[in-house]
């Protein structure tokens, strides 16, 4: 855990605003206040404070600013009555409930509405809205909502064998405490599935089922409280943690209200905001659960997830499984989760390959017969030794895990082996010269012969313990290693990481293998390589380009336990800290966003504060209950006018 202590002076004087309950259809559960335009003066910056008409667990906001302006960008914190800060968020714009989507008779009109932020662990009794010189606000609207009712915990509803596939467990509308629609239900047989995001940072922020429910029950209140729909829009939601939740009311086939079209698609909703400025990393739990969904639907509805079909209510042809912005002005579901759609379509086309029309409960082998699923695993290696229906069954193949492992190891083809980890490999590799340490590919699948059974590659790897030195010098990539650069941060995927001192020098003494390298320093751009050890003295200097553009970051160690975090930046930009403690997590592929740390998925992130008028802000943090020795890779996030800039890149062990 880490313990935040921040202490700054801040030059804004906080201004309460009187505000009136409008006069917008009821919800139960929520209750919006406007603030009058006079208390919104132009260019004025500083903290606006607002209080809530009830304790509160959520909030979102509509506004109106001028044409050049926006609120995105802004901060918005929810605190309790003793003044602790509950969530702090950045005001984001949910593209989702865009006004070009939904239209402009809504109770919202055309205001810009954001996301909704969440008090996950407390009740939010006020919110304060920190404001920057450049925000012109017209018009501006709190939407609160309160705490969920606290339920029973309840299981998933497990799905039968409708289709050749199953349904994946959904947690059902009785779960997360729906409200009761205020419309009946409309049918369309689905021939396209539909990807969200939710637009809400906050919501990715859940640490549980119990919150990601509550999060539920809250998206249904704004949609129908900012829309003025009568349900929520989805019919499917998926929070990071994998979890799926039952959406609008009346069953598989119901008309939602999640797109321009809506009926005839199936519109599956990931909570998070994997869109700029925020960029919320698509969980892997998050692809399974959604390949999960779209294998039953497709094979349910013998949807070809890999095609295109016409989409009737859009009146145009379309991919089967799509996301929001192909059919709507929107950036929903976000650059990250779009990205995701190809391989999400592979996945469930290889889910569906896997059954294949075959019975409940049965999946095609490797040669595409029916067999029991409990084949696999079930201790019995399937090598065409037993039969099924009297046809020999085979499960030793790659996509089964070589029969879960019953098998031992892939059925190499004459002449290869099957190298430290199971994938095959010429046999000649062992005692080549080279030595195979996940430097070499074949068929594109790393190889590893540096283990005992292998005699370390027969001598190739120097007896697998020699090791080696990796050196190099961090300096100016304009100017070469004679302009060395002190202060920076070079790390490796095994988490070693060191800091350079005034020569730029930086020296790991590593076994054998080949190592990602890393660097950043304060007002330089991220550079990355990779490099092989085996023994000796191998050299990888690193060179990085300088960009004013970057936010400067720097880290200095007050003790074994605490350090000072300093960032510069434009007066009054939100601050954010981004940390991860390294051991047990598997790293990322360094150079990936320009992080240096594992993946994005685990990173928490921690509001710091808004940069003084100095426009410097230092934090000291204090490391508590982390063992000694511990790697914890740190990086910085300044929001500037809306975006996120992303800061060098350190790392702290704790002494």
């Amino acid at each position: 855990m880490i313990l935040l202590s921040i202490a700054f002076v801040s030059l804004f004087v906080p201004s309460t605003a009187r505000l009136a309950i409008a006069d917008l259809p009821g919800v139960p559960g929520v209750a919006a206040q406007r603030v009058p335009g006079e208390q919104l003066a132009p260019n004025a910056a500083g903290a606006l404070e607002l209080t809530a008409p009830f304790g509160a667990r959520s909030l979102g906001l509509w506004w109106r600013a001028a044409p050049e302006a926006s609120l995105e960008g802004a901060l918005v914190e929810l605190l309790d009555a003793a003044g602790n800060v509950l969530a702090a968020e950045p005001v984001l714009e949910n593209h989702d409930l865009d006004t070009r989507v939904v239209g402009s008779d809504r109770p919202a009109r055309d205001l810009a509405v954001s996301g909704l932020v969440h008090a996950h662990d407390g009740v939010a009794t006020r919110a304060r809205l920190w404001l920057s010189p450049h925000v012109q606000l017209a018009e501006l609207v709190a939407v609160w909502i309160e705490p969920a009712t606290a339920l029973e915990p309840t299981a998933p509803e497990v799905g039968g064998a409708d289709g050749s596939y199953p349904k994946p467990p959904v947690h059902s509308r009785a779960s997360w405490g729906a409200l009761t629609p205020s419309c009946s239900s409309s049918y369309c047989s689905v021939t396209h599935i539909a990807i969200h995001h939710s637009a809400s940072t906050s919501d990715y922020a859940s640490t549980s089922l119990a919150t990601c429910k509550a999060n539920v029950k809250a998206i249904q209140q704004y949609h129908m409280f900012t829309n003025g729909w009568c349900d929520i829009g989805y019919n499917y939601l998926v929070c990071k943690h994998g979890d799926l939740f039952e959406g609008r009311a009346g069953g598989d086939d119901v008309k939602g209200a999640h797109d321009s079209c809506n009926c005839g698609s199936m519109g599956v909703c990931a909570m998070g905001y994997h869109h700029t400025p925020y960029n919320n990393a698509v969980t892997s739990a998050t692809l399974a659960s959604l390949a999960e969904l779209g294998a039953w639907k497709c094979a349910q509805k013998n949807i070809n997830p890999l095609g295109n079909a016409y989409y009737a209510a859009c009146g145009s042809t379309e991919a089967t499984i799509y996301g929001h912005r192909d059919v709507s002005a929107t950036a929903c579901p976000g650059d990250l989760l779009y990205a995701q759609l190809p391989a999400l379509k592979n996945s469930i086309q290889a889910k569906l390959n896997g059954t294949g029309g075959c019975p409940a409960g049965q999946i095609k082998d490797c040669n595409g017969n029916c067999a029991p699923a409990s084949w696999v695993g079930d201790g019995y290696c399937d090598n065409g030794a037993y039969t099924y229906n009297g046809v020999p069954i085979y499960f030793n193949c790659a996509s089964f895990g070589n029969d879960g492992g019953d098998c031992g190891g892939p059925a190499c083809p004459s002449g290869q082996i099957a190298d430290c980890n199971g994938n095959c490999c010429p046999a000649s590799w062992v005692g080549d010269g080279y030595c195979d340490n996940g430097a070499y590919t074949f068929n594109g699948v790393p190889i590893y012969l540096n283990c005992a059974a292998f005699g370390n590659d027969g001598g190739d790897c120097a007896s697998g313990g020699a090791g080696g030195k990796l050196k190099g010098v961090l300096h100016n990539a304009a100017l070469g290693t004679g302009a060395p650069i002190a202060g920076g941060t070079v790390a490796l995927t095994s988490g070693n990481f060191a800091v350079t001192g005034s020569n730029g020098y930086y020296e790991f003494s590593l076994p054998p293998g080949t190592y990602g390298i890393a660097a950043t320093a304060p007002g330089y751009q991220f550079a990355a390589s990779s490099e092989t050890v085996t023994s000796g003295d191998v050299w990888e200097s690193l060179g990085l380009v300088a960009s004013s553009a970057i936010p400067q970051h720097t880290l200095s160690v007050l003790s074994g336990t605490s350090f000072n975090t300093t960032y510069k930046s434009d007066p009054f930009a939100p601050v954010y800290l981004a940390y991860n403690v390294a051991p047990g997590i598997p790293l990322a592929t360094l150079g990936a966003a320009g992080t240096i740390w594992p993946s994005l998925t685990n990173v928490q992130v921690l509001y710091l504060g808004t940069a003084p008028s100095s426009g410097t802000l230092s934090i000291n943090l204090q490391v508590n209950g982390v063992p000694v020795g511990t790697t914890i890779h740190l990086q910085g996030y300044v929001l500037k006018s809306g975006a996120a800039k992303l800061t060098n890149g350190s790392a702290f062990r704790v002494q």
